[in-house]
């Protein structure tokens, strides 16, 4: 019983100073510590790790600093083999500040579409592609990171990163 209270009252720590930081140090990630608990009917060791990171961006680099980051995909053109076929997608400019332009090498283009996410998942635009070369006016979106997923009837076929300036 006394690890659980030692437990909780670690996290409650926690969340009380992580709640500070955050508002005070946005820039600012942190680690802290973990231990170990034993009482007449057993032992408990835990470990609390990195609760947030940091992310720098310029015209020259991007930065990410800590562990939990989300997974993209840094390539701008893939192929991938759907129902014997071959398909090219090509994003562009990339980083882009206006107009994202999407080609596609593929027989059934209406059947493509696309999604755009920014970083925390929200879905910020989708549509139908029409042809194959299609462009998106990304000019009134905030300067950040999105991910764009390109799906054939409903299923993803890619995901790609698009940097909007």
């Amino acid at each position: 019983m006394n690890c659980i209270r030692i437990l909780y009252a670690t996290l409650a720590i926690l969340a009380c100073n992580h709640k500070s930081l955050a508002q005070t140090q946005l820039l600012h990630s942190f680690t802290t510590a973990g231990g170990e608990a034993s009482g007449i009917n057993g032992s408990a060791s835990f470990s609390i790790g990195q609760l947030s990171y940091s992310s720098f961006e310029n015209a020259n680099m991007q930065v990410h600093t800590g562990v939990q980051q989300a997974a993209v995909d840094h390539q701008h053109s893939f192929n991938v083999a759907d129902h014997k076929k071959e398909v090219r997608i090509t994003i562009y400019p990339n980083p882009v500040v206006d107009q994202l332009t999407i080609t596609v090498a593929h027989s059934d283009v209406q059947r493509l579409e696309y999604q755009l996410y920014d970083i925390h998942g929200r879905l910020v635009d989708n549509n139908h592609l029409q042809q194959s070369q299609t462009t998106i006016a990304l000019g009134y979106l905030q300067p950040a990171t999105y991910l764009l997923k390109v799906l054939y009837e409903n299923r993803p076929l890619k995901i790609l990163k698009v940097i909007k300036n």
